[in-house]
Parts: structure tokens; sequence; C-alpha cells
């Protein structure tokens, strides 16, 4: 068995590096790196060198790492609040086909909507090589941008339109769309109002569906609710919003899940859908063509906010183009879960 050296018999337990390289060839690592990298600049005797330490060692260069001296690897980064709702697995789909279309893969994180995790994700995927971050929404610690721009790597928010924004926006108008949804209500004739939402402390997109819900005139009564984002949360919402001593005849839902839960609980209670409580919702999650009743709804452009994304970060890794503000266009689906109210 032929007998190792000292520093081969160290490095037996870990992965050589062009450190160690260097070191047993008597070079600088520049020198070693130039050989990895088939650099002209090398005389043929220190490349001879060089190339018999790399044999002996069995140095295998590191892939991120020379992706990384090469300029960057061929990965973006999106760090999203969960993936347990369909409207992310749809946006990380038409994104990440983009992405692939142009020759860049995708990293995900999810932080779980907790921005110091956030942080921490995403300051993982920039170690790990991602030249461009995408996130949701504006609301983030203050920290993200810098960190991100020490890495080189520019940051586009989703899910929200602000052209003011200190970066890209890719999304809607989430204030204009909360009108659209609450004008739908009121044109109905619907007076009493109530608007169930998930926690809107860091959830930007919440807040400004409820505003833009509430700058409409003509109601009565107009309460929110802040509930857990879950079909859960819409069941325990619907119950606080029939105990009320004035009941709503309408539930403007700001997604569509806890739209579901709601409608649970009111078929649960007894009362007729639409009849005696018109619910709406917010996403156009595939599954509210098939509820019963079907589910009314803001419909959300959300494959293609994935594809104007990942294009938009592309077209700047390849050729420097600035990443615009973009906003996409939603919708009302008016379906059976909406009428005007019987009292």
């Amino acid at each position: 068995m032929p007998e190792r050296t000292s520093l081969q018999s160290k490095q037996s337990a870990r992965r050589v590096t062009l450190r160690d390289v260097a070191r047993e060839a008597g070079v600088s690592v520049a020198t070693a790196s130039r050989v990895l990298n088939g650099s002209p600049s090398v005389s043929p005797a220190t490349r001879e060198d060089v190339l018999r330490v790399f044999a002996k060692l069995e140095f295998a260069p590191d892939p991120l790492a020379r992706a990384l001296n090469a300029g960057g690897t061929n990965t973006v980064g999106a760090v999203i609040p969960t993936i347990n709702h369909a409207i992310f697995a749809a946006f990380l789909e038409a994104l990440e086909a983009r992405l692939d279309t142009n020759g860049y893969c995708l990293l995900m994180a999810t932080t779980g909507m907790d921005q110091r995790v956030e942080l921490e994700r995403a300051r993982s995927l920039l170690e790990m090589g991602a030249r461009a971050l995408i996130v949701t929404g504006l609301d983030h610690e203050p920290e993200l941008t810098a960190m991100a721009k020490r890495f080189g790597a520019p940051v586009v928010a989703t899910s929200i339109y602000e052209a003011s924004a200190a970066m890209p926006t890719i999304g809607y108008d989430n204030i204009e769309l909360g009108r659209q949804a609450m004008r739908h209500l009121i044109d109905l004739g619907h007076r009493d109002v109530a608007l169930i939402s998930g926690p809107t402390a860091k959830n930007d997109r919440a807040r400004f569906r409820i505003r833009g819900a509430q700058s409409v005139g003509g109601v009565r009564s107009l309460r929110t609710i802040e509930t857990e984002l879950s079909v859960g949360g819409g069941v325990v919402a619907a119950k606080q919003a029939l105990a009320w001593d004035r009941r709503p005849t309408a539930l403007l839902c700001v997604t569509d899940l806890v739209a579901l839960g709601a409608m649970f609980e009111l078929q649960r209670s007894g009362l007729r859908l639409p009849g005696d409580m018109s619910v709406m919702g917010f996403d156009h999650i595939s599954w509210s063509e098939h509820s019963h009743p079907r589910l009314t709804c803001i419909s959300l452009p959300v494959a293609a906010m994935g594809e104007e994304s990942a294009q938009a970060i592309c077209d700047f890794l390849t050729d420097g183009t600035p990443i615009p503000s973009v906003r996409l266009q939603g919708e009302i689906k008016i379906r059976g879960s909406t009428c005007p109210p019987s009292r």
C-alpha cells in the first residue's frame, strides 16, 4: 500500500482546497487558480508542478467556488412566506419554468412569515451563490436590501406594485383590487360587510386590500376581523361575525383560503349561500371554481407574475437591462357565492 504524505493524511478527513494545493506546490493561491482555469500567464514548469500536486492530492474543484470565481452561479433565490398555499405554488411553478428557459435554476426557501427568518434564509441563498433575490411584498427587515447589495444581487418584490418603492415591484395594486371587490358587494346592495384577513402587522398586501375596501363609500357597517391565514382561520372568523348583534350580509375575505373556511362554517350553521350570506375571496385558487357555491373572487395573475419576475431578472443578469416595476391587472370572477342581500 502506498504511503501517504502527512498532508494527504490530514486531508483524508476533509476536502482538499486550492490553498492546500498552493502550499504543497510552493506557489500562491492565485497561481494555483490560474493553472486550474487554464490561464496562459503561468510558465510551463510551474504549470507542470501544480498539475502534479493536483493529481497527488486528488484535488476536486468545488463547483460552487468555481462558479463564483467565474462571476457567479446560474441560480436565482426566492424567499416566500410558505408553500402551504396554492397561490405560492402556482407562482413558483411559473417562475421556475421561465428561469429554466433562460438557463437559470431556482433556489427557494420559506419564512413562516417571520422577517428575521426571512433575513437568514436570504443570507443562506446569497452565500450559496444566488445572483438575485425574489421576495414577497415590501415588509422586510431593513438589513435585507443592504445585505443583498453587498453580494451584488438585485432584490425584486412580488405580489405588490408600488412604483415609488426602493426596489422593483412586480405584482398588482392591492389597494385598487380591494376597492373593486368592495364595489362589487356595494353594487349588489350590501351595506353591512365584514372584512376578514390574515395577520396584517407584517403583511402589506393584506393591509392594502383592506385599505382599498375601506375607501369605498356607501357602507353602513364595515368591521374587520384578523385571523389565522388558513381554512381553520376562516371558520373562526365566520363564527365571530355570526355572533355580532348586527350580522353582516357579506364576508369579504382577502384570501380564498380564509373564504373557504368561512363558507364551511356558514353552511354548517344552516345558512344558505349566498341567499343568507354572500362570501367573496381573493386569489382565484383552482378549487374556487368547484366549491359549492362556486366562489366569487378577485383573480390574481400569479403565473404571469412568476414569468415577468423571472424574465426581468434574467435580462438583468444577461445584459444589464434595468429591472422595471410591472403592474399586472387582476379581475373579478363573478360566480355563485354572491348575490343581493335578502334583508
